[in-house]
């Protein structure tokens, strides 16, 4: 496993693999937050 040098900011982290057979997901997993909350322009 690699370190992180101190300049470094991880900005998101992805799962993969494949779900428990059981699994279910969560309640949040299918709310959305409003795209304004997220993104905005620069001027």
């Amino acid at each position: 496993m690699q370190s992180l040098t101190e300049h470094m900011i991880p900005v998101m982290m992805l799962g993969l693999g494949y779900p428990n057979e059981k699994a279910k997901a969560n309640a949040w997993h299918y709310k959305r937050k409003p795209i304004e909350d997220f993104v905005f322009e620069l001027n």
